[in-house]
């Protein structure tokens, strides 16, 4: 019985000392260094695109190798840019441009997007231009065409740009190599349009929801130690990816994941 309490003892005291050292290093990054943690806003669903983000709502972008920090908000629609009228100024050209996430590039100010580039690029050169940035992280091809002709054509653009990102668009835009989401279907030679049906997005939405107000899972992700470990994790993956050898062992394996 005494060895049982001392062992108990023991055990606990490692528990405490180990919660304690942790919680000290917690302190102690809080007080040396910015926040790196990311902050998203409220995901909205829709059975034609899928999801976009809301309206109004703060956006805080931090990539995990910790190289590029900002903060902002999404416009009225949801989107990484200014508010634009729907009616296009008189003597204004319109460029529109739909994409994924490399479309958004929330991890830099708005002005440096390669939207906002070209608007000052073109407006340097004569005119008056207006490039409207409409990117939603993740899509792929057919949710930025019905994106476009949702809310897009309401903008009256002279020039819709699609950006297509060959990494992931590719199977973005087929049932069996994504996560569920809206797509066209070739039948009969023609492309048909098959919607989602949103319950099935707002399951994993309020999955994610949950995972972050349980209080374990909702305190490590408020963490700054657990976030750097996510950053350390990521830097090491990168490393071994670089490394044919280990990435061909772990694949075969089945321990690799193609997206990060």
């Amino acid at each position: 019985m005494n060895k049982f309490v001392l062992l108990s003892a023991k055990i606990g005291l490692a528990i405490a000392s180990t919660a304690l050292t942790l919680g000290l290093i917690e302190v102690a990054l809080r007080l040396t260094m910015d926040d790196p943690r990311s902050f998203s806003p409220t995901v909205l669903t829709d059975p034609d695109y899928g999801w976009r983000w809301a309206g109004h709502e703060y956006v805080r972008g931090r990539d995990l190798h910790g190289e590029l920090k900002t903060e902002w908000w999404t416009n009225s629609l949801g989107f990484y840019d200014v508010d634009h009228d729907t009616a296009r100024p008189k003597g204004v050209r319109r460029i529109l441009f739909i994409g994924d996430s490399f479309t958004v590039a929330g991890a830099v100010l708005l002005k440096e997007t390669f939207v906002k580039r070209v608007e000052e690029a073109l407006s340097s050169w004569g005119g008056r231009w207006e490039c409207l940035n409409m990117g939603v992280s993740g899509y792929g091809t057919g949710q930025e065409l019905k994106l476009y002709e949702k809310i897009g054509r309401q903008f009256d653009p002279d020039i819709v740009i699609v950006s297509f990102c060959v990494d992931n668009d590719i199977a973005d835009n087929h049932p069996q190599l994504s996560e569920p989401r809206p797509y066209f279907i070739l039948k009969n030679g023609a492309l048909v349009f098959e919607p989602i049906d949103v319950s099935i997005i707002q399951k994993s939405v309020e999955k994610h929801s949950k995972i972050r107000q349980s209080f374990f899972k909702s305190c490590l992700h408020k963490s700054y130690l657990w976030t750097l470990k996510r950053a350390v994790a990521v830097q090491i993956r990168a490393k071994m990816r670089e490394s044919p050898a280990i990435t061909r062992v772990m694949r075969t394996l089945g321990l690799w994941k193609q997206k990060q």
